[in-house]
């Protein structure tokens, strides 16, 4: 776990903001009551969202309790912590504070082996400061030790094989993540979405640590699987040209987009709880803003005013009008203050369904106050290189009354349209499957027919 995983500020609602703290805060609570004062310094983003995610699963019952920080007494904070007793969320932050233990101590023996001697010895010494804290979270949650040391057992041949594969050194921690989610889900569908959205997220995680330190691990001499994939070898202990880094950026890029594309959908298929705000935010927003991900088009806006009394100020926001309620809401997009603007489409920016119109909006204030709008809208666009993904699946029909009429919705993003469907149904008998077509009846997103 790298730290990568947390959420955009700038779009958290206050409340939202407040509530993730809440939990960040609790979570560092759980570590000093479970594995000592020491364990809270192994705090991360990433298992903070881990511990949102779990929380959210099955609404637990939480309330917001203002106390004395247990790292600075002086300081107050609130915290999101269980309320009426509820065990579940009690266990899902002690799980959230034994998955930091666990990771930080194979990282810090991760460390010993491949550092210089002297960060190797100050690994080894934290690294027996904590031993006693992780054997107590191996034993409170056996199944995230096990996943954790199989993960290290197969980045190491992964790093050391004779071939090296982006897929299979990012393999362990995407495997790693996806036990953990799953671990999350109660029905094999849940499992299902949340194996989805571990998997990708953790190789988003790895992808996006590798490339972080490139510049450094090539600089250094240290492993990298972009080293030998962009074909850097000769450059070992050396430095990039300014066109060797931008192959590498859009390399990374272009695998970085990949993994969002895959996590995304997983991600609609979530339970909405009390934590599903923070939890896109993360995703859909926190991600791409730590990373400046290129998922589709480049989109360039620009506006001119002319009158009033100079100099101009700019204020780009982000607009989306639910046309069945006529509700109007504008994000800020705080970091555009010139009359133009440039930036990659994302899937955030794009239209959720028919129903929603989104757009931007520029409005421009000159030195007397005087105000005036544009506004640009967006309509049908799907970003190039997204590949097609089912982001809702067919509803699972139980014992349906003979004669009754059946419907079957399915949603897809990505790809190029237009779609077309095909229907097929199957019969089993035994572990013979037989699958009927239903090409006869029109192929259209949504199928309505009748049990027999």
């Amino acid at each position: 776990m790298f730290g990568y995983v947390r959420p955009f500020k700038g779009e958290l609602l206050v409340k939202e903001y407040d509530a993730y703290k809440g939990v960040y805060c609790q979570v560092c609570k759980a570590l000093g009551e479970h594995y000592g004062p020491l364990a809270r310094l192994t705090l991360t983003y990433d298992c903070t969202f881990y511990a949102l995610l779990a929380l959210n699963q099955r609404e637990a019952q939480v309330k917001a309790s203002k106390r004395r920080c247990t790292c600075n007494p002086l300081k107050k904070c609130t915290y999101v912590c269980p309320a009426n007793g509820d065990r579940y969320a009690e266990e899902c932050f002690k799980k959230a504070a034994a998955l930091c233990v666990i990771m930080t101590a194979h990282k810090l023996r991760d460390t010993a082996d491949d550092e210089s001697a002297l960060k190797a010895f100050g690994a080894r010494l934290l690294y027996g400061l904590s031993r006693r804290a992780y054997k107590k979270a191996a034993a409170d949650f056996p199944f995230m030790a096990e996943a954790a040391q199989k993960m290290m057992d197969a980045q190491y041949e992964a790093e050391h094989a004779e071939k090296i594969s982006i897929d299979a050194c990012s393999a362990p921690t995407a495997e790693l993540l996806e036990t953990l989610c799953a671990e999350l889900g109660e029905t094999g569908s849940e499992k299902t979405v949340l194996s989805q959205l571990g998997y990708f997220l953790g190789r988003w995680v790895y992808i996006m640590d590798a490339a972080d330190d490139l510049k450094d691990d090539l600089k250094e001499k240290k492993f990298n699987p972009f080293i030998s994939k962009l074909g850097l070898t000769d450059l070992a202990g050396g430095e990039m040209t300014k066109e060797q880094r931008d192959e590498a950026d859009r390399e990374c890029n272009a695998i970085l987009n990949g993994s969002l594309a895959r996590l995304l959908p997983a991600m609609n298929l979530l339970p909405q709880g009390q934590f599903s705000g923070i939890i896109t935010n993360v995703l859909e927003k926190g991600l791409p803003e730590k990373t400046d991900v290129v998922v589709g088009n480049n989109v360039s806006m620009s506006v001119k005013a002319s009158g009033g009394k100079a100099p101009y100020k700019y204020e780009w926001y982000e607009t989306t009008f639910v046309i069945p309620t006529k509700d109007y809401t504008m994000a800020p997009m705080r970091k555009y203050t010139d009359s133009t603007v440039e930036f990659t489409m994302v899937p955030k920016y794009l239209p959720p369904s028919d129903n929603v119109a989104k757009g931007f909006k520029c409005i421009i204030t000159d030195a007397e106050g005087s105000k005036v709008e544009t506004f640009t809208g967006i309509s049908d666009i799907t970003p190039d290189g997204m590949p097609l993904t089912i982001v809702q699946q067919p509803q699972r029909l139980t014992n349906p009354k003979c004669g009754s009429e059946l419907l079957f919705d399915i949603a897809v993003y990505g790809g190029t349209e237009p779609y077309s469907y095909e229907w097929f149904y199957e019969t089993r008998f035994r572990n013979d499957v037989t699958k009927h077509s239903l090409n006869s009846l029109p192929q259209t997103q949504v199928r309505r027919f009748k049990s027999e």
